[in-house]
């Protein structure tokens, strides 16, 4: 019992980020997929009742099947439902406010571990997509959890869960390509050339081996990689042709990176994070100190792939000419808030440090529940939606998912959900149709399924 109590001590922060999450999400759980969620669900269910041969068939291009794998085994217990579909999201959830902080902690030390696994529980972009399980969630979860374990040297596991994240998404790839690259220069460097080493060098490849079958796979079904809404003046190029043309072009500046990027910097306060973190980077030059590190080559190694994980994503996946959707950003942002975390500890003056933090937490946590950034809104102007005020992203090339980046998608999600079960009859009448059925032909799909009616149209009002 004593042992239990000083576990539960020792992580506090762990354990009451992982409660916050489940608070937040929850209450979701029991909600309708809707948007790209719905699609994506769509998708579940044609892989559940006919496999890959109608995932295939029903789908012109297509992501790896992960996803749809996993979603499986809760359809078979649990039957189909809101709830089976989303439990995914949630696991991955606590997997990776765990993962972030075990990496934090072996990078900087435990106070910017808590502080790390704290912000990023409720921060409102990863709120907002945990619901449906959305492929790019998942995937960032998977992405820190390879990265610690190649911290820790654990290359097998590193391997397959870097081929996890592969099979998830196709953005995954840019993982082991630069974990290769850097092995590559330190392998080279140190001239130590022995059997071990030269496996260990080898099991590093073994996601691009995963890739490869998978690009095997598709060849049989007469499939491409992904190549829908990619809106350059190359037809039937896939968004790995797409991007390498934009870094041989210098085509990676066009205006859809450009909005890309603005998200990623101005969005729920992201601006005031970034300039936290670049006045810590002075005030570490200005007083000749360096970031203390557990000196070993192992942090050295992550911090050179975060880096160029960072710039390399900018410039590929957040430069593609596609619908600039808030959660493409996801897999970079567990690095700002490593960032943010780190750049408040450089205050020494404890009273400093705590104020801070708790500024921090509150900012994300106003974030969170509402569009309050008057940056934010000065870029992108406000919307509203089922009484909820929010940034209207979706006027400026992200389409109707740009509202995914804070709770209030979810509460705009449930209020649609609860107008579609309780319609008496075929007509919805709402001010709001546009939001309740944007996506006809799946969302009847998605009705057939739930046993709700598929003839349910929406009737504008002013």
């Amino acid at each position: 019992m004593k042992k239990i109590k000083e576990q539960i001590k020792e992580h506090i922060f762990v354990l009451t980020s992982i409660i916050l999450f489940l608070i937040l999400t929850i209450p979701f759980v029991n909600v309708l997929p809707y948007m790209d969620g719905n699609i994506d669900f769509v998708q579940t269910l044609d892989f559940y009742q006919g496999g890959l041969s109608q995932y295939f068939s029903n789908w012109n291009t297509v992501h790896p099947p992960l996803k749809l794998l996993l979603t499986t085994p809760f359809y078979l217990i649990f039957g189909i439902s809101p709830l089976s579909y989303s439990v995914l999201g949630i696991i991955f959830g606590i997997i990776r406010i765990i993962s972030i902080y075990l990496l934090t902690k072996d990078l900087f030390g435990k106070f910017s571990g808590n502080l790390t696994v704290l912000f990023f529980s409720i921060y409102p972009l990863f709120i907002a997509n945990s619901i449906f399980s959305m492929r790019d969630a998942i995937l960032t979860s998977l992405i820190i959890c390879s990265l610690l374990f190649y911290k820790k040297k654990n290359l097998i596991l590193y391997a397959l869960i870097s081929s996890l994240a592969i099979t998830t998404k196709e953005t995954a790839l840019l993982l082991p390509l630069i974990i290769i690259f850097i092995e590559t220069i330190f392998f080279l460097k140190s001239r130590k050339l022995n059997i071990k080493s030269f496996i260990n060098y080898l099991s590093l490849f073994i996601p691009l081996v995963v890739y490869y079958i998978w690009k095997l796979v598709l060849n049989s079904y007469g499939k491409n990689s992904w190549s829908e809404w990619i809106f350059t003046e190359a037809e039937n190029k896939d968004a790995i042709f797409t991007i390498i043309n934009n870094l041989i072009t210098f085509q990676f500046i066009n205006p859809y990176s450009e909005w890309h990027w603005k998200q990623v910097i101005f969005l729920n306060f992201n601006w005031l994070f970034i300039l936290i973190i670049i006045s810590a980077i002075f005030l570490y030059i200005f007083n000749f100190k360096k970031i203390r590190l557990h000196k070993d080559t192992g942090n050295i190694k992550v911090l050179l792939v975060i880096i160029l994980f960072v710039i390399s994503y900018f410039l590929t996946v957040l430069s593609l000419q596609t619908y600039t959707i808030p959660r493409y950003a996801l897999p970079v942002i567990p690095f700002l808030i490593i960032g943010l975390s780190k750049s408040i500890t450089v205050l020494k003056n404890d009273i400093a440090i705590k104020t801070t933090g708790a500024l921090v937490f509150v900012i994300i946590l106003i974030s969170l529940f509402y569009s309050a950034d008057p940056i934010a809104r000065k870029i992108w102007g406000n919307i509203n939606i089922f009484n909820n005020n929010i940034y209207a992203l979706n006027d400026h090339m992200a389409g109707n998912d740009g509202i995914t980046y804070n709770i209030q998608y979810l509460l705009i999600a449930r209020e649609r959900s609860e107008m579609i079960r309780n319609a008496t009859g075929n007509e919805l009448v709402s001010g709001y149709c546009r939001w309740i059925l944007p996506d006809p032909n799946n969302e009847v799909k998605m009705l057939n399924e739930f046993k709700l009616n598929p003839a349910l149209y929406c009737v504008q009002i002013r």
